[in-house]
């Protein structure tokens, strides 16, 4: 699949994987020092044993179309119904000049891996603030940890400001509720997008609605990444 192909599937990092016996292809889900995770299906580089060398060449428009080092694997975990390849780096060149790319300063602003809802499943969002105003908006981006989203109509939210926020997710249609902060205010593609951070002290049954959050975010993964292999298939059969 080419750089540009994988813009159409959706705002997640495509990883390709190739080993000397196989090639898979997964969605970047963390950096840490010197290695990257990757969600592949389960089954994926089978053959891969701890320590062999793989290729990494991580696709997309911040990385410069596509940047490609040399790395082992150093984990297997279990991720729902696939799996979290871990892998260092083997030339630390290699990973500080990924830093230096538009996705390294992103994943080094976030903790967390955020997924964009379907465009047919979109997440409308409840608000509250704290003079009880009410208003509504649709959530852009999501994790566990907060989420980024527009409001309808004219009234504007200030850094900051405490919210009390409620949504549901596809696959769970019980209500979530997180009591947030707005971080950051800014104009993308002409409309005002607010990124708030969930108040894990001032939230009620924080963990467990948490843990529901991260189910989704999880799936919604899965789906992003069977949608880019079945883009990969169509463009091979092309």
């Amino acid at each position: 699949m080419s750089a540009t192909g994988t813009k159409n599937v959706d705002q997640s990092v495509i990883v390709k994987l190739q080993t000397d016996q196989e090639q898979s292809q997964g969605l970047l889900l963390e950096m840490g020092p010197r290695t990257v995770g990757i969600l592949v299906e389960k089954g994926d580089l089978s053959k891969c044993q701890l320590g062999d060398r793989a290729t990494v060449t991580i696709l997309g428009d911040e990385v410069g179309g596509e940047h490609v080092a040399r790395a082992n694997l150093l984990g297997v975990h279990p991720a729902g119904d696939g799996q979290r390849l871990t892998f260092r780096y083997a030339d630390v060149a290699d990973y500080e000049r990924l830093l230096t790319t538009g996705l390294g300063r992103r994943y080094n602003r976030r903790a967390a891996f955020r997924v964009e809802p379907a465009l047919e499943k979109p997440i409308v969002v409840s608000i509250k603030d704290a003079n009880g105003a009410e208003l509504t908006g649709k959530a852009m981006d999501l994790s566990a940890t907060g989420l980024a989203l527009v409001i309808d109509g004219d009234m504007d939210l200030t850094s900051g400001q405490t919210l009390q926020l409620g949504f549901s997710v596809a696959w769970d249609p019980r209500p979530l509720s997180f009591m947030a902060r707005v971080c950051y205010c800014g104009e993308r593609d002409g409309e005002m997008r607010y990124g708030v951070d969930f108040l894990e002290h001032q939230t009620e049954d924080f963990e467990l609605t948490q843990d529901r959050l991260v189910d989704y975010v999880m799936k919604r993964q899965r789906e992003i990444l069977r949608r880019a292999n079945q883009v990969q298939a169509s463009e091979s059969a092309d």
